[in-house]
C-alpha cells in the first residue's frame, strides 16, 4: 500500500465509527454475496466491527426493501457501511426519505465505493432546494 492510499485509510478510519452496520443490495442473490463478502473485507481493512448485515433483492425501491426500512426504524447512532449510493434507492423522492430518518436517528451512510458519507451539507441544500421548488410550484 502507497503512503497515500494508506493516508487516505487513515482518514476513512478516523470519520467511522469502531462498530457499524452493513447493508448490502442486489437484484440478485450471487451478486448479494459478493457485495457482502466485498463490504465484510472493507470493514476488515478499516478495522470496523460489522455488528449486523441487512440484506434485500428485488427492485431497488425503498418499497421493495423491507430489510433497509427496518435497518433505518430500529438502530439509533451507528453508521452503514454500503457499496455505493445507488443501493439504497434510483428514487431521489426515496433518498430524501432516507436521509431525514437518518437525521432523525443519528445515522450515517457510509458509501465505500465513493468513500465518503452520502448525506453531506450539499446533498441537504439540494434537498431543500427541490423542496422549495416544489413548494412554489404547487
Amino acid at each position: 500500500m502507497n503512503s497515500e492510499n494508506k493516508s487516505n485509510l487513515d482518514d476513512i478510519q478516523k470519520s467511522l465509527s469502531p462498530e457499524c452496520i452493513i447493508y448490502v443490495y442486489c437484484k440478485n442473490g450471487e451478486e448479494l454475496k459478493r457485495q457482502e463478502l466485498y463490504l465484510k473485507g472493507y470493514c476488515d481493512l478499516c478495522e470496523i466491527k460489522p455488528i449486523k448485515i441487512y440484506k434485500d433483492t428485488g427492485r431497488n425501491f425503498l418499497d421493495n426493501k423491507p430489510n433497509l426500512k427496518q435497518l433505518l426504524l430500529e438502530n439509533k447512532d451507528i453508521d452503514i457501511i454500503i457499496l455505493n449510493n445507488s443501493r439504497l434507492s434510483r428514487k431521489i423522492e426515496d433518498m430524501f426519505s432516507i436521509a431525514d430518518i437518518c437525521k432523525d436517528n443519528n445515522l450515517r451512510i457510509f458509501s465505500t465505493r465513493e468513500n465518503e458519507f452520502i448525506f453531506d451539507e450539499f446533498f441537504n441544500f439540494f434537498k431543500k432546494t427541490q423542496r422549495q421548488i416544489l413548494n412554489k410550484e404547487l
